[in-house]
Parts: C-alpha cells; structure tokens; sequence
C-alpha cells in the first residue's frame, strides 16, 4: 500500500512597503512614525510645516522635487533630526530645507549617526548661542552629496556647517556659499578629531566676523580638500589654530 505523504513548507516574505504622503498620511513625521525598516517615503510637491526625526529608521526619504519639496522648520528646531543611530540606509533627498532655528544645526542636527543626505538644499537657516546655522555635526561622519548650503546664519561658529568630536562626514558636489557667522568658521568651522573630506566643493562668498572666512578648524582637525574653489570668503579663505 502506498503512502502519499505531503510536504507544506512556509515561507515568510516580507515585503517593503512604499508610502506616499499626502496620500496615505497627511504630515511627513506620521509616515515616519509608521514605518520600518527599508520602507521608502515618497513625498509629494509642496511645503510641509514641519519638523522631522527619522528616530532611528533605516528609510528611504524621497522628495518629488529638490525646488518645490520643501520642509519649513518654523523657527521652532532643527527641521531635520538625525540621533538615533542612523546609518547610510536613513537617506534623505530631493528636499528644500528652510526655516529652521535650534541652538545647534538650524537646518539639519545630527548626533552620533551617519545617514546619507543627497540632492538638498539647506537655506535661511538659524543656529542661536551653538553653532552649524545650516547643518550640525557631533560624533557623525554623513555622506552628503549634491548638496547646496546657502544663506544660513550663526551667532557663534559655523554659518554653514559645524562638526564636533569625531565626525567626518564625506561630501562630494557639496556648494557652501553666502553664509556668515559672529564666530569662527563662515562657511565651515571644524574641532577636535573631526577629519572632513571635502571633494568637488565650491566654497565662496561666506563671512564671519572673527578668522576662517571660508573653514576654520581648531584643536587637532584634518582637513582633506581635492578638487575644490575656495575663494571670496572673508576674512581668510582658511584658518587653523596654532593647535593644528
């Protein structure tokens, strides 16, 4: 007699989801809160009154259009918040990013994470009694590409970016132009450890009222810079330390 025996095997397959906002959800931070890991966000033409945290979610945040994208802080924080140990699986891009007010990194603060920021601009942002009017970097080394920084400001150090502790973001096609800071670093002020690359960069037209028009650096940074225009900044182009 023959014995018919059946095999049922499961499969478990997860599928990523792709949400759509406004569509799904009307505010970009809800979208966020419901998603997981390796969702992507896609997110209409418009201005989202906003502040966002990717609180530590590995997604893919997509912008229809750099120009007509734009997420406006409302002088209430930074809009963009990286502080959860993102890596380069959090990715932003196609955003203007504007408006935003925070005693560090006005635009976009980021703290102990290394996301990938791509296709941005960050602009008319504010830093007040901190630092990095455009963009604040602690302990983080992001990936920036494409990236356009403009028009930020900064009552102490950094106009336009400020990296502390550790952080040594690389950025390739990054434009920080027009910027201006009371304190050290116009364009860019760097301390401690930090070891940027700068590659493909333009960096002209930033201010401050103290030394390093364009990038001042303090207490041991390294700078790398290929292939780069560093010019018009005022009052020097570059400024180190005696420490560096």
């Amino acid at each position: 007699m023959k014995k018919l025996i059946i095999y049922i095997v499961f499969f478990n397959i997860v599928f990523n989801n792709t949400i759509s906002v406004p569509r799904d959800f009307n505010t970009i931070q809800q979208a966020i809160e419901i998603s997981v890991n390796g969702d992507t966000i896609l997110v209409s033409p418009g201005t989202y009154n906003e502040n966002i945290n990717f609180i530590g979610k590995s997604i893919v945040l997509i912008g229809e259009d750099i120009n007509t994208t734009i997420l406006n802080g409302n002088q209430s924080s930074s809009v963009v918040t990286f502080e959860n140990n993102e890596d380069s699986n959090s990715i932003l891009d196609r955003f203007s990013i504007t408006n935003g007010r925070s005693q560090y990194g006005g635009g976009i603060y980021i703290s102990n994470a290394n996301p990938k920021i791509q296709n941005v601009k960050i602009y008319q942002n504010f830093s007040e009694d901190g630092g990095g009017g455009g963009l604040y970097c602690v302990d983080s080394s992001p990936n920036l590409f494409n990236v356009q920084i403009y028009d930020n400001n900064s009552n102490d150090v950094g106009g336009g970016i400020y990296l502390k502790g550790s952080s040594s973001p690389v950025c390739t096609k990054i434009a920080i132009y027009n910027n201006y800071s009371n304190g050290a670093g116009g364009g860019m002020f760097v301390r401690d450890s930090g070891q940027p690359h700068l590659n493909h960069a333009t960096i002209i037209l930033n201010q401050t009222e103290t030394w390093g028009g364009g990038i001042a650096g303090k207490y041991g940074v390294d700078v790398k810079i290929t292939n780069s225009i560093i010019r018009n900044n005022s009052p020097q182009q570059l400024a180190m330390s005696q420490y560096d």
